[in-house]
């Protein structure tokens, strides 16, 4: 019977010491102990909300207007797409759509560009008990969108954001690969890489990289040669060559950070402007209690030489779990997961 006590206590032991371990590395990787200075920020202005936040957002600098995926995260409510007109004396978020799809609760999206001008809007949407999804939508000669097509696929496993390389072609990165709750816990606390970044050639899926660590952002450069990914748990931002004839990605670099990035914005310049959660656990916080704030950081990454540098960063008092950083002229727009405004600010050098 001792022999049987024993035996229990060494097992109960080393599942504390497991549990133990485990704690400390999520709260080691969290960013929760780093002490990331003071605040380093710029002019800013908010832009109401309206009772939604602005995960992702897009500029057309063309036509100096930004889409904003637009709707209240911390409850299963509808969404849209909104527009800001960065010309007008004042800039408020109206609707960009002509009509909403059915179920649509906007997450990433990606706007393409044809050579005729002809805009094309991708976003992901989060029907409730239903499979994830691609809506598309194209400008009319108002510039409003019009629905065109929803696109569903197995492949479509955690889509969390996308970018198009054409009119009907795009990647999508998925945030998680995890088979079961083991899975889930090696992601986000080690770095696991199990996620997948799929590709649409315009009929079907498939996977164009197996093996990124839950990635939250993806873009493109200008030429459509090389993608950018945001792998959220592995804290870097990897480049790859595209192969445009089977959508296969070949990693070509990496820019390390000391946080957990998000979406990308690829500047006029080529540069990446890349937000970050510096501390992921008041990052869950602040989502159960809308009291708490959880930092916003901000990177540029030249793309020559894939080096990050802060420049700006807010403990939440500025605006609260940024996601994104959208750039033009000598203006930056920041977006939310949860706070309810759009900031616009002069842009950090």
């Amino acid at each position: 019977m001792k022999t049987a006590f024993k035996a229990i206590g060494a097992l109960l032991g080393a599942v504390v010491v497991l549990i133990a371990f485990v704690a400390g590395m999520y709260i080691t990787r969290s960013g929760m102990l780093i002490d990331r200075g003071p605040e380093q920020t710029t002019a800013c202005s908010a832009i109401d909300g309206q009772g939604k936040s602005g995960e992702d957002i897009l500029i057309d600098r063309e036509r100096g207007l930004a889409l904003v995926s637009w709707r209240d995260r911390r409850t299963q409510s509808l969404g849209t797409i909104g527009r800001i007109d960065l010309n007008a004396p004042e800039p408020k978020i109206e609707s960009a759509l002509l009509a909403d799809p059915p179920e649509f609760r906007p997450h990433g999206m990606s706007l393409f560009i044809g050579p005729d001008g002809q805009r094309i809007l991708f976003a992901i949407s989060h029907p409730t008990g239903k499979p994830h999804r691609v809506e598309i939508f194209e400008a009319n000669a108002d510039g409003l969108y019009e629905h065109k097509q929803t696109i569903e696929d197995p492949l479509l496993i955690r889509p969390n954001d996308l970018v198009a390389v054409g009119p009907r072609q795009f990647y999508v990165a998925n945030d998680s690969g995890a088979k079961n709750g083991l899975d889930g816990m090696r992601e986000t606390v080690f770095g696991a890489a199990f996620a997948q970044v799929t590709y649409f050639d315009g009929a079907k899926f498939s996977v164009a990289l197996d093996g990124a660590a839950s990635p939250g952002g993806i873009a493109v450069s200008a030429d459509l040669a090389t993608i950018y990914l945001a792998e959220t748990q592995g804290k870097r931002i990897s480049a790859f060559k595209r192969d445009a004839t089977n959508g296969a990605l070949s990693e070509i670099g990496t820019a390390p950070l000391p946080s957990l990035p998000d979406n990308i914005d690829v500047a006029a310049d080529g540069s990446l402007w890349v937000v970050a959660h510096a501390n992921a656990i008041a990052l869950i916080r602040q989502f159960t209690d809308p009291t708490k704030v959880a930092p916003t950081q901000v990177f540029r990454i030249p793309a020559d030489t894939m080096t990050a540098r802060q420049v700006f960063f807010t403990t939440g008092n500025a605006i609260s779990a940024g996601s994104i950083a959208a750039t033009v002229g000598d203006k930056m727009l920041l977006g939310s997961i949860t706070d309810k405004k759009v900031m616009l600010c002069q842009r950090p050098e």
